[in-house]
C-alpha cells in the first residue's frame, strides 16, 4: 500500500452508530460539541456531564461508546474520571478535550488509556473524525496548537524499540488496534502504550502519520 491509498480517517468509520456522552463542566461547550457534532449522520449524544461523578452516574443507566471528556473539572478531575472508567468498562473509548496544548499532558493522556486528545479548538469536522477513530479503538490526537508539540523529529532521533517497530509496521500495513494485539499476543492497552511512545518519538499525532512516517523511510 502506497502513502497515497491511504486515508486521512482509517480504520474505516464503524457502520452502526457511535453513541456520545459529553463531560464538560461549562455548559457553552457542552453545547458547542453537540452543535459539532449534529452533522454527523453516524453519532449521537446521548447524554451530558459536568464532572466526573456525572459522568459515571450518567453511563448507570445507557449505552455508551465513546465519553467526551474534559480534563479540567471539578468534584472529579477529567484525569481522576479516566483511571475510574478504564478499570471499571475497559472497553470504552473515552477521547479527551482540553484547552491544554501541553505535549506532556497529550502523553499522560495516552499512557492513562484514552483513546485521543483533541484541544477544544479542533475543527467540528475534524471532531467526528476523531470520535469515529476513538469508537475503532483507534488512537488521535488533534486540534491546531498541538501541531507544533509533534512536529515531526529527525530521522536520526528516533530510537525506537524493536516491539515499536514491529507495532509501527503493522500499522503501515492498515491493521487496527485489535488485529495487531491478535496477531503480537498481547493486549489492545498494550498496543495503545506502545503507540502513545511511538507517536512521541516520530513526532506524529495520529496513526494515519506514523504510517505514511514509516513508508516514506522504508521503515
Amino acid at each position: 500500500m502506497t502513502v497515497d491509498q491511504m486515508s486521512i480517517d482509517y480504520p474505516l468509520p464503524i457502520a452502526r452508530e457511535i453513541r456520545v456522552l459529553i463531560a464538560d463542566d461549562h455548559e457553552l461547550i457542552r453545547s458547542a460539541v453537540k452543535q459539532a457534532l449534529r452533522t454527523a449522520d453516524d453519532i449521537r449524544v446521548v447524554g451530558e456531564a459536568a464532572d466526573g461523578e456525572g459522568v459515571l452516574k450518567a453511563l448507570e443507566d445507557r449505552q455508551v461508546d465513546v465519553v467526551l471528556l474534559d480534563v479540567r473539572m471539578p468534584r472529579m478531575d477529567g484525569f481522576t474520571c479516566l483511571d475510574r472508567l478504564h478499570a471499571q468498562s475497559p472497553d470504552l473509548s473515552v477521547l479527551m478535550l482540553s484547552v491544554d496544548d501541553n505535549r506532556d499532558t497529550a502523553i499522560e493522556a495516552l499512557r492513562r488509556g484514552a483513546c485521543g486528545y483533541v484541544l477544544k479548538s479542533i475543527r467540528p469536522a475534524d471532531l467526528a473524525s476523531a470520535v469515529r477513530q476513538a469508537a475503532n479503538g483507534t488512537v488521535f490526537m488533534g486540534g491546531s496548537g498541538l501541531s507544533d508539540a509533534f512536529a515531526p523529529k529527525p530521522e536520526d532521533d528516533l530510537d525506537v524499540t524493536p516491539r515499536e517497530l514491529e507495532i509501527l509496521r503493522l500499522v503501515a500495513d492498515g491493521k487496527c488496534n485489535q488485529d495487531i494485539a491478535r496477531e503480537l499476543h498481547v493486549t489492545v492497552k498494550t498496543v495503545k502504550y506502545h503507540l502513545t511512545n511511538i507517536f512521541a518519538k516520530l513526532g506524529v499525532s495520529n496513526r494515519t502519520e506514523a504510517a505514511s512516517f514509516a513508508l516514506k523511510r522504508g521503515l
